[in-house]
């Protein structure tokens, strides 16, 4: 018995697809790998575009707040030295004049914008990766998600007693679990609340029908009059 005691209580240890965990492991490690790609991406446009700025997109914002004309603060060349060639009555001339390289204005203008897109990004993919790591890891936000669709569906009272709430705790943390909370949500995300509700009401009267069906079912085996007629017939 205290073997098996044992084997529970460090049951967390071994994952697997029935630890309870295995999904939002997988969907959260998912996240983080969204997080190191876009800091990746982040970091090496940052390197390759200014060297001379910590922050390149930012610095050059910088420089026309505080008045640079657009060339000046450009880190992609717009003028340059072009050598040509000229025939005049049959001789060749090489001239060198200065050039307009009108694809690089462009190109550093769609450059910005990916370097801001990249923050933009990367700041939504560490919120989101707070978020779910809070809301499918902390015992509280799991218990406030299925008791308010609980309470909308009337499947458990405004008023708690002790039998709704132990029911309601099981339910959670032996029959749910945090995998089972984490597909709600996700059903929550593309099937909305109803659905959500009906789902989450049928499985909770399902296990509270179960578990007081053990319960009764203790209480008639350890009643004083099973044990008397128990002794009668040995």
């Amino acid at each position: 018995m205290s073997r098996l005691m044992c084997i529970r209580n460090y049951d967390f240890l071994h994952f697997g697809k029935r630890s309870g965990i295995y999904l939002i492991s997988l969907y959260l490690f998912t996240k983080l790998l969204y997080v190191v790609n876009v800091v990746m991406q982040f970091v090496i446009l940052n390197a390759f575009l200014g060297p001379q700025y910590t922050f390149w997109g930012a610095g050059i914002l910088a420089d026309i707040w505080n008045g640079k004309e657009w060339n000046e603060s450009g880190h992609f060349p717009r003028v340059t030295m072009c050598d040509f060639n000229v025939r005049v009555l049959g001789n060749i001339h090489r001239w060198t004049v200065q050039c307009v390289l009108m694809i690089n204005m462009f190109n550093e203008k769609v450059y910005i914008f990916l370097w801001w897109w990249f923050v933009l990004v990367g700041v939504l993919s560490v919120l989101s990766l707070l978020y779910y790591l809070i809301a499918l890891t902390i015992a509280t936000c799991q218990r406030e998600f299925v008791s308010r669709y609980l309470r909308c569906m009337g499947a458990i009272s405004e008023q708690w007693n002790v039998r709704d709430e132990r029911h309601l705790n099981d339910f959670i943390k032996k029959f749910l679990r945090p995998d089972g909370v984490f597909l709600l949500r996700l059903i929550q995300t593309n099937g909305g609340d109803l659905l959500v509700g009906e789902i989450v009401t049928a499985l909770f009267n399902r296990y509270r029908a179960r578990a007081e069906d053990k319960l009764s079912t203790l209480a008639v085996t350890e009643s004083p009059d099973s044990s008397s007629s128990w002794h009668r017939r040995q």
